[in-house]
């Protein structure tokens, strides 16, 4: 029903005072009949009842009846069919001098719905609001449920517009609610669309540490819903948004879900254009989750000085694997497996791995490590090369160095060392930054130790954990390459037996000699000359004691047999001088 007001221009000023006569309190129209509570007017003697007509809300309203019975309180017009007809009452009384005011204007329908504005759960129960009826008559809300059983009442609700449900259970299903508005006669609205709590639920997804979260959708808001906002709040802490959806999505994947933490979701729906909302049940749960392996990261790939090759790699602690798996490859392409090993936690930060099953003559190795979590899930870490030196002797005793970079991530601040050993004597020849550089070792001829003459690389860097921070000093090792300078035999061209250079020895060098033998010819082939004593050099004469051979080239063979049975020849023409 609808309620006009009618406002009166007409009042008449008596006595200082403002005169009226009260309307009847016009309560309800029920089965098109009239009912009302008789007014209290004292100004003078009763004379009537008026009941107005018309069939607009807006007038023209005429005299339907007048009741002379003051104690009446109800009117039945007749049987008005589908007609809708708007009713007012006026008192007559016989005061002269002042106006009679209007009741409530009312009409023969049922009273206009009171639309819901939401039905949300709040601390655990449901919050039923809505909007107050249009209907002037209303004076209470009754408050229906959907059960299993249908559709029942539930409560009866004045001078409110907010309802809070004592006994629903959305924490287990989501609630539907209707709200009826209802006159003093018992005339109730007809029911609305009814609207039903968001009903959450979750799923844990420990292999994806996640959370999958569904809802029921929220309906029969006029305007639909705008969006959902998915709320959580870890360990009793204040909620945060973690996500929004649109207003046709049901569903939400909480990732990197912390494990071992309380959390508590909620959803949120805003309607579109209002901004009025509606909360899900919440929904709180101690995750445990697989900690996934967040970092993985091979730190240092150094050689030791028996040439095995230890791999040093970072993890985080937590993460919960099973096994890990070695892989070796001599070309940076084809990686093989050559050690799989159980885990034993609690895990280090860091891990080593030795391997004593490399062949020396392969130039360079690569390696990386994959982790396998319970769930299955594989991780593989960056890859991990040696420093390889390679070199060679030159026969102008000078040993030429170059290697590989040190290429690791996350490494920083790279130099370079060169450590030379010569018998049990290690120094550190020459040092380098950045990009290594051919480095050119000269030999001593004169120390038959330097032949042999051993070298390795290490390198200094700073590595920095790509997810802590947290750095650390790296020393790297390259492999151990030893060199040897061929013994050589050095022979003058000439020599004058009464000069500076009296005699033709010839020099060895860069080796210890076990054997020795120089014999020398005239132009003819004849031996003019044989030792085997490297100290007795030829002094121009026949057998070194005869005659003074003439001036002239003689030709000559010299013979070193090195201690490992290499053996070194030299021939030539030496010029001897008169």
């Amino acid at each position: 029903m609808n309620r006009i007001y009618f406002f009166l221009g007409l009042l008449l000023w008596s006595g200082g005072a403002w005169a009226q006569i009260n309307p009847p309190e016009f309560i309800c129209v029920i089965n098109d009949t009239l009912f009302w509570n008789p007014p209290v007017n004292n100004c003078g003697p009763f004379v009537s009842y008026q009941v107005f007509v018309s069939d607009s809300a807006d007038g023209p309203f005429t005299l339907l009846t007048e009741i002379a019975d003051e104690t009446a309180t109800s009117f039945y017009p007749g049987n008005q069919g589908s007609t809708v007809q708007f009713y007012y009452l006026l008192s007559n009384y016989n005061c002269p001098g002042e106006t009679p005011i209007p009741s409530d204007t009312l009409d023969n329908r049922q009273p206009d719905i009171s639309r819901i504005q939401s039905a949300s759960v709040e601390n655990g129960q449901v919050q039923l609001s809505w909007y107050p009826s249009p209907s002037p008559e209303v004076i209470a809300y009754i408050i229906y449920r959907q059960t299993d059983i249908g559709v029942i009442p539930v409560d009866t609700v004045y001078s409110t517009n907010v309802y809070i449900d004592p006994v629903a259970t959305p924490d287990q299903n989501s609630e539907s609610y209707f709200v009826n508005a209802l006159d003093a006669c018992g005339n109730t609205s007809i029911f609305d669309q009814p609207h039903q709590t968001i009903f959450l639920q979750t799923t844990e997804l420990p292999c994806e540490q996640s959370v999958r979260l569904s809802w029921s959708p929220y309906k029969n808001w006029v305007n639909g819903v705008e969006k959902y906002e998915i709320r959580a709040s870890e360990n009793g802490n204040t909620p945060f948004l973690v996500g929004t959806t649109d207003g046709a999505d049901t569903t939400f994947l909480f990732e990197n879900a912390p494990d071992q933490t309380e959390v508590c979701f909620t959803v949120r729906a805003i309607e579109q254009n209002t901004g009025v909302i509606s909360n899900s049940n919440e929904v709180c749960m101690t995750l445990d989750v697989i900690e996934p392996v967040e970092y993985l990261v091979i730190k240092n790939v150094s050689y030791d000085e028996f040439n095995g090759i230890e791999v040093v790699w970072e993890w985080n602690p937590n993460a919960e694997i099973t096994d890990f798996t070695v892989f070796r490859s001599d070309d940076n392409v084809h990686f093989e497996p050559i050690a799989t090993q159980t885990i034993t936690f609690p895990l280090d930060p860091q891990d080593t791995f030795f391997d004593n099953t490399i062949n020396p003559s392969v130039e360079r190795y690569f390696y990386k490590i994959a982790t396998t979590d319970i769930c299955g899930n594989i991780v593989e870490s960056n890859i991990g090369p040696t420093i390889f030196l390679n070199g060679k002797a030159q026969s102008n005793q000078i040993n030429q160095l170059f290697w590989t970079p040190l290429n690791l991530d996350n490494l920083i601040n790279i130099q370079y060392e060169i450590h030379k050993v010569v018998g049990n004597s290690e120094s550190i020849i020459a040092q380098y930054f950045g990009l290594p550089v051919p480095h050119l070792d000269h030999i001593d001829p004169s120390a038959i130790e330097e032949s042999r003459s051993c070298y390795f690389i290490v390198a200094t860097s700073e590595f920095i954990n790509p997810v802590t921070g947290e750095k650390d000093i790296i020393r790297t090792r390259s492999n151990t390459l030893c060199l040897e300078q061929f013994g050589q035999i050095i022979a003058p061209n000439a020599f004058t037996p009464n000069g500076r250079n009296p005699e033709f020895r010839p020099l060895v060098i860069l080796t210890k000699i076990g054997a020795y033998k120089l014999v020398v010819f005239n132009r003819y082939g004849e031996k003019v000359f044989e030792s085997n004593q490297l100290e007795q050099g030829w002094n121009g004469r026949k057998n070194g004691i005869g005659r003074p051979l003439p001036q002239g080239t003689y030709p000559y063979h010299i013979r070193v047999v090195q201690p490992n049975g290499r053996v070194i020849e030299k021939k030539g023409l030496v010029l001897l001088l008169r």
